[in-house]
């Protein structure tokens, strides 16, 4: 992939069964559609360490390590030594702990085993001083005083669904705000709001690739070259050329993750 300044996709699974298969053709694609960089996040210990192993390989891609609240309720005891051991001994591919978070609206693992997992990660970031990757959903307050209890004051509300209250909010404690494909998608007004909201110097974007590919694409498996949809609509609800959000979100990135513009 190139390492020339363009796109940067803040948040992918690119070790997801649907991306890794066909890596290379994906990157490719990537590459096309002016992605300089993308964040490969673990969402369990093993998919963390082929996010570190993938860093490696190519120099365009970063490495984030977690385990997210859907999976917390399967983690090895430990794991978040585990997830230390990972980001101390590879420092020129992590740049994050995460995903990591509550989800109170699907609950696929309990309440408190999410909450015990959150603020693990959060104690993690803050030792390490790597900023957290925060997955929050119809757990906005709980996930604020967590973050406010433990000392985090660095990292970003990733694929961003809440509202422009809770964006600011966000903004307020120190933390990015990523917009996905969902701020494409028709019902998604709130999302759009809260992006309309949240300052330039605050602003990410992702694809949360395989999942919710933008519209036009939905249906469809998604992947990192379908970033610039979500560009072009935060460039018609922020009344800003394409270019000055690729310019923006890429600054931004380079700043919350510790990455030098190359």
């Amino acid at each position: 992939m190139s390492r020339s300044p363009g796109l940067i996709d803040s948040h992918c699974h690119l070790t997801a069964p649907q991306l890794a298969n066909e890596l290379d053709a994906v990157l490719d694609r990537a590459q096309e559609a002016s992605i300089s960089s993308i964040n490969v996040v673990g969402y369990t210990v093993e998919h963390s360490q082929r996010a570190i192993e993938m860093a490696r390989r190519y120099d365009a891609l970063w490495a984030t390590v977690g385990v997210s609240p859907h999976d917390a309720k399967d983690a090895p005891e430990g794991f978040e030594h585990s997830l230390r051991t990972m980001a101390v001994e590879n420092r020129d591919e992590v740049v994050a702990v995460g995903e990591t978070g509550l989800d109170f609206f699907r609950l696929i693992s309990p309440r408190e085993t999410q909450i015990s997992a959150f603020i693990k990660h959060i104690e993690l970031a803050v030792q390490l001083g790597l900023p957290l990757v925060i997955h929050c959903r119809d757990a906005f307050e709980t996930t604020c005083s967590l973050l406010a209890e433990h000392g985090a004051s660095a990292g970003v509300f990733h694929c961003f669904t809440g509202s422009a209250r809770e964006a600011l909010r966000a903004v307020e404690l120190g933390f990015y705000v990523s917009f996905s494909g969902i701020v494409t998608f028709s019902n998604a007004q709130q999302v759009r709001a809260g992006a309309a909201a949240v300052p330039d110097n605050r602003l990410l974007v992702e694809t949360d690739a395989p999942f919710l590919a933008p519209s036009p694409m939905r249906g469809k498996r998604n992947e990192p070259s379908f970033l610039v949809y979500v560009v072009e609509q935060l460039a018609k609800i922020r009344g800003a050329s394409r270019e000055s959000i690729a310019r923006v979100t890429a600054e931004n990135a380079h700043r919350l993750f510790g990455r030098t513009a190359r």
